[in-house]
């Protein structure tokens, strides 16, 4: 089962935010989340889609799964491990 096809227990939508307000907002709701708990957040900023919310996922050993939604949309599935 890939992350995506799990429930989510928090989503937030980071749109029009630029760094470093969505990984903010990851770690902060991250924080309230049980282990084994998927955090669904999208946005729309390239370099969080692809440097600092990877990056934040690989230092803390969250297991994440990221698609792209739309032209420059993404969306993240981050499991709190």
């Amino acid at each position: 089962m890939t992350l995506k096809q799990e429930a989510v227990a928090k989503s937030i939508d980071t749109k029009g935010q630029v760094c470093p307000y969505p990984i903010i907002a990851a770690r902060v709701e991250l924080k309230k989340l049980a282990i084994g708990e998927i955090l669904e957040l999208v946005t729309d900023y390239p370099p969080t889609a692809h440097e600092t919310l990877p990056n934040l996922c690989q230092t803390k050993n969250y297991p994440f799964e990221r698609e792209e939604i739309a032209p420059n949309v993404w969306r993240f599935f981050i499991k709190k491990a």
